[in-house]
């Protein structure tokens, strides 16, 4: 027996809603809705009826929304307490009442969404799904509806959940594109569930209209992607597994339209497109292409293979992440199946095409990224050709937006060995040469700054593994500039490599001084140079693995470190680094000419003499690039050669090495003022040094070729003027007085005055032999020994005053005193060979060893100094032809009779032993002076 209050409630219920559906009275009152709230909760079967109210209830306040958006579109619309009131109480009856309320008003507030969202939304189809939530939710009645939706949701057992989610898409299909909006606010309650549902719908409608535009299912998905893209994955992969990888037993046969349907769906949103191509290359292997190839003849007519391959262009280029993947997936498959081949180069011309309209591309923006930028420089790399090519036509195509790109690549492949991987190398000399058809390109000489620049970085760290980076870099940089001066690349014409060296020579130049500054002169041993080192352990006090260890560390890092130096001076050769057209200044010059001469002595102990002869012949070619234009580099350069000849590396060319220095010596103050060259008071006369050993003739000649390169120059004026800087040179390193050192030789008394300095001169000559040569390479270009005079007259007067104390002796032969007999020999040799001395006192080194001590005295007096005191040594004296070589002639230099005289008559003395001499020396110039050339050349053939 029902309540009698329920039964009042239920008349007064049944009598309002009739006289609502007469037009008397309110729809709403506040009664009326508590009524029928205590109706809908006691009294079951006027449920039907109640909700049938409700819904008029949200259909009038909806409407009442309606009516103020489109009078104040900018208002807040009022809160509607009767909406409240149901949408609490029903929300109460699922939290707290039984579990079949939920599925009941579920159902109820589902169509009803659906009734009213096609009632009140016609018109609105333009807006987008966030626009249309948006939208309806700020109304009262929807978003009541909205909530309850998903509060009987919450409630839903599996079961209950899966014919809930089949009313939500059968409601779906009968209201949409009105309903789109709920499915996609409610679908992130069951996300995965709900996008896989929506997915096979989509498919079903694809299937049966190839041109259906999806907006629906597009609008949905997109919008559920948005905040459960992991679901929205999840679901295309499990479409893509069905139709790529179909199970062959008990299972249906997967739909052939999946791929053209998410191709579709890519096509419709760019929102879709990224999660579609990130599933599809997770899921996708090379073996799958000949179930694609199957499947694809089963495609919509629309989806031929033109038509396919325009979308596939178009989707390709819109990717935004992982679009490297794509482009490399068909570069590795291109090989093989042609159509990807073609597929390529449609997406590269459309990506050519958006550059050069400067146009916006997804694609090309992902490719700028980091981690696109490893792919891309692991794939130049790479042994697949169509790969290979492909990935540097992208990076010239990106560089023209990202000229960084285009600079770091170039850094990334001078890393690559050559070696192990040639292709690198390749693609290096593509990219250098840059993209034809753009007008601006980047240029290669920031790229270049970033390998020097982790060139110095690396010298400064010192590891084993930073050097052998270094020589990588530089061996490189030597193999471009080869193939550039080759002409054999199309892309390397311009070389651009070399003209960026060129510009960035100072860095180079910077980079060879540190690493010449890390070899460490050792003057006195065998050995010039050693790799400095900075353990502060000493390898002794190691234990024995880690000392073997650190050796053979260390003498990597000093092979790293010569060849570095090695192929810096290579590339300075090769590209003519110093030459006249060389953009360096002039500090960078001297510089270049000072490192250079350092380099030549520490080669000179190369054991190689292969690697030896190379280096030196690359030292000579930059000495004379430097030096021939530029005095002052020229200068530089002699003057560390000479220097380093006569003191830094004496003991190379024969030197004595310096004696130890003596410590805790005691003297007198009057000692410091006595010097005696004979010996020390109280301790006798000097223990005789050791003969001094002469240089190597290898070692000589290779410092005589130095020499020669500083000087040698086309024009023959501009070599005699770089051997008179030798020579000027020469004074002022071994001359220790500023004063006399001028042409002319005075009196023999004179030389009391410079007899010190005489002796330190003599002293310098007895321990550098070395310079005997230098004085023979420069006397060879008259008249550049006249400059070195004074070292000449100190040599004479030192002999002189030898020779007058050995008078006693007799012969010659029998003086105890080689030295002695060299240094005469070699100062007459020279002086003959300057033209200093005319004939016959020019064979004077040839005749002087047959005489006795006393007639050695007398033909250095007489016959030399006498001579050289009337006979200034100046340049004047030599005349020089059109060639510009200066001789002087014989017959205008004839020496007169009182400096001949005396050497004639001691040879008339040993006529019997110097016939022949003597009628070399003096009757044959006679003969042919007095017209008897035919006697003359009778009688010297006989």
């Amino acid at each position: 027996m029902i309540k009698q209050p329920i039964l009042v409630e239920l008349q007064y219920f049944v009598n309002a809603v009739a006289n609502i559906q007469r037009g008397i009275g309110p729809e709403i009152t506040d009664q009326l809705v508590k009524c029928s709230l205590t109706i809908f909760q006691d009294l079951p079967a006027a449920r039907d009826a109640v909700l049938e109210y409700f819904a008029l209830v949200f259909d009038k306040s909806l409407g009442n929304y309606i009516s103020f958006i489109e009078k104040d579109a900018n208002g807040a619309p009022p809160v509607e307490p009767a909406i409240v009131d149901i949408q609490e109480a029903l929300e109460k009856l699922v939290s707290s009442g039984t579990p079949a309320w939920a599925p009941l008003l579920s159902t109820w507030s589902l169509k009803l969404l659906g009734q009213l969202s096609e009632k009140h939304g016609r018109g609105r189809d333009s807006m987008n799904i966030t626009a249309t939530c948006n939208f309806w939710m700020n109304s009262s009645a929807m978003k009541a509806l909205l909530g309850l939706s998903a509060s009987c949701f919450a409630k839903l057992n599996n079961d209950e959940s899966e014919s809930c989610i089949g009313i939500l898409l059968a409601t779906f299909v009968s209201h949409t594109p009105h309903f789109d909006w709920v499915v996609a606010r409610l679908g992130g309650c069951f996300p995965l569930k709900v996008i896989s549902k929506i997915l096979q719908c989509g498919l079903k409608a694809f299937s049966g209209n190839f041109n259906n535009t999806l907006d629906s299912e597009v609008g949905i998905l997109g919008y559920l992607s948005m905040a459960h893209e992991r679901d929205l994955n999840i679901a295309l992969r499990e479409m893509f597994e069905a139709v790529l990888y179909p199970k062959t037993q008990g299972s249906l046969t997967p739909n052939l339209h999946t791929i053209p349907y998410l191709i579709h769906l890519s096509r419709m949103s760019e929102i879709l497109l990224q999660p579609i191509i990130n599933v599809f290359l997770d899921t996708f292997k090379e073996t799958l292409i000949p179930n694609l190839v199957y499947q694809s003849m089963h495609f919509p007519s629309n989806y031929n293979v033109r038509e396919i391959f325009i979308l596939l262009t178009d989707l390709a280029t819109q990717v935004g992440h992982n679009g490297i993947r794509v482009i490399l997936t068909l570069a590795r498959m291109a090989e093989t199946y042609s159509w990807c081949h073609e597929l390529l180069e449609h997406i590269l011309l459309k990506l050519e095409m958006n550059v050069l309209d400067d146009r916006k591309c997804p694609l090309l923006t992902n490719l700028t990224n980091e981690a696109s930028q490893k792919i891309l420089w692991a794939s130049c790399r790479s042994d697949n050709a169509v790969e290979h090519q492909t990935v540097v036509r992208l990076i010239l195509l990106i560089s023209s937006r990202a000229p960084y790109i285009y600079h770091y690549t170039i850094a990334e492949l001078l890393t690559t060995r050559a070696d192990t991987c040639p292709n690198g190398m390749g693609a290096l000399a593509r990219i250098l040469g840059g993209t034809l058809g753009t007008q601006e390109y980047p240029t290669v000489d920031p790229g270049l700054e970033i390998s020097l620049e982790a060139i110095s970085i690396a010298n400064k760290r010192r590891t084993a593994e930073d050097y052998a980076q270094n020589v990588t870099i530089l061996r490189n940089l030597q193999h471009i500039v080869a193939f550039e001066k080759s002409g054999e690349s199309v892309h390397l014409k311009g070389q651009p490599m070399s003209g960026a060296i060129q510009r960035n020579a100072s860095k180079l130049l910077s980079i060879l001084f540190n690493l010449i500054n890390q070899i460490v002169p050792e003057t006195e041993s065998g050995t010039p140079f050693k790799f400095e080192e900075k353990s502060s352990e000493p390898v002794e006090k190691k234990p024995k693995k880690d000392a073997d260890f650190m050796m053979k560390e260390k003498q990597r890092i000093a092979e790293a470190v010569k060849e570095q130096i090695h192929l810096i001076v290579t590339l300075l050769d090769d590209l003519d680094i110093g030459a006249k057209d060389s953009l360096l200044g002039m500090a960078e010059i001297l510089n270049l000419a000072q490192m250079t001469v350092k380099y030549f002595f520490w080669n000179l102990t190369e054991s190689d003499s292969i690697a030896r002869c190379r280096a030196m012949n690359k030292c000579f070619s930059l000495l004379t690039k430097q030096c021939s234009c530029r005095k002052a580099a020229r200068t530089a350069a002699l003057r560390d050669l000479l220097d380093g000849a006569l003191f830094t590396y004496r003991n190379l060319f024969g030197a004595h090495p310096n004696p130890p220095p003596k410590t805790n010596v005691r003297f007198s103050a009057i000692a410091s003022r006595i010097s005696l060259h004979a010996g020390v008071i109280g301790n006798g006369l000097k223990t005789e040094t050791r003969a001094t050993g002469y240089p190597q003739s290898e070692i000589q000649k290779l410092l005589l070729d130095a020499i020669m390169a500083c000087c040698q120059d086309n024009e023959h004026t501009n070599v005699i003027d770089g051997f008179s800087t030798v020579s000027l040179l020469l004074v002022e390193m071994i001359s220790p007085d500023i004063m006399y050192n001028g042409f002319p030789w005075p009196d023999e008394d004179f030389t009391k005055v410079t007899m010190e300095r005489d002796l330190q001169i003599r002293r310098i000559f007895n321990n550098s032999p070395i310079l005997w040569s230098i004085l023979g390479l420069v006397g060879t270009y008259r008249p550049a020994l006249c400059y070195a005079s004074v070292l000449l007259r100190a040599l004479c007067a030192t002999v002189l005053n030898q020779w007058r104390a050995k008078s006693v002796e007799k012969p010659f032969q029998s003086v105890n005193n080689p030295e002695l007999i060299f240094v005469t020999l070699k100062l007459l040799e020279v002086m003959a060979l300057g033209q200093l001395l005319p004939p016959p006192l020019s064979y004077l080194h040839v005749v002087i060893e047959y005489f006795e001590p006393f007639e050695v005295v007398l033909l250095l007096k007489d016959c030399v100094w006498n001579y050289m005191k009337d006979h200034v040594p100046s340049p004047c004296l030599f005349k020089f032809d059109s060639t510009g070589f200066h001789w002087r002639n014989p017959e205008t230099a004839k020496p007169p009779a009182q400096f001949v005289d005396p050497l004639r008559f001691i040879m008339l003395k040993r006529l019997p032993l110097l016939g022949s001499l003597y009628h070399q020396m003096f009757v044959l110039p006679e003969m042919v002076n007095n017209g008897g050339g035919s006697e003359a050349k009778t009688a010297t053939e006989s």
